[in-house]
């Protein structure tokens, strides 16, 4: 007889169409693409293999899924600031938080445990990934941040001023993602 521990129901397939999808991401090189749906992400691949990269808690629409080049995952953010990454390998959540502003956009930094979080406020701020004991991890704030004004070169003392306009698209510059990134924001400005 098996016990608990050897047990670990999970969805791993789903088929038929996509439903309450809302946003997608292509990997040209492994030709996968990424479906936002409110469950989690929908893998499709191209040679016809499918699977369902489940959320844990954030059934709510995908605002955004992007492919972290380099390491097999895809950052999902959700319409009410949910942040989850998820591992294509093992098809799991590697971390799921929900973030302490509004979050209007995310990216993964290449090769790395980091991801980048455009916010309302017009800053950026960075976290990691921090694996739980219990498999179930969380993203972790760092100290680093970018606000509108520092990314325009103003001294600022103030995290956020009321009237920064919002992060919309964050870019890494290929080949120097670590250190230079496009910023891009609401009212049409890039930094």
């Amino acid at each position: 007889s098996m016990g608990a521990m050897e047990v670990d129901p999970r969805v791993v397939s789903e088929h038929g169409g996509v439903h309450s999808a809302t946003c997608l991401a292509y990997e040209p090189t492994q030709r996968i693409l990424a479906v936002g749906v409110d469950t989690g992400v929908k893998i499709i691949c191209a040679d016809g293999a499918e699977a369902l990269l489940a959320t844990p808690t954030h059934v709510e629409p995908a605002r955004s899924v992007e492919f972290i080049a380099g390491v097999g995952r895809i950052v999902r953010l959700s319409s009410e600031s949910g942040i989850d990454v998820l591992d294509l390998h093992s098809q799991r959540c590697l971390a799921s938080t929900r973030w302490m502003k509004d979050a209007t956009c995310v990216v993964g930094l290449r090769d790395s445990p980091f991801v980048m979080v455009g916010e309302s406020t017009g800053c950026v701020r960075v976290a990691a990934v921090q694996h739980g004991p219990d498999g179930a991890g969380t993203l972790a704030p760092r100290s680093y941040k970018v606000t509108h004004a520092a990314a325009f070169g103003r001294i600022d003392s103030s995290e956020s001023s009321s009237n920064a306009p919002a992060v919309v698209a964050i870019k890494p510059q290929p080949g120097a993602e670590s250190t230079n990134v496009l910023i891009a924001y609401e009212d049409g400005s890039m930094s």
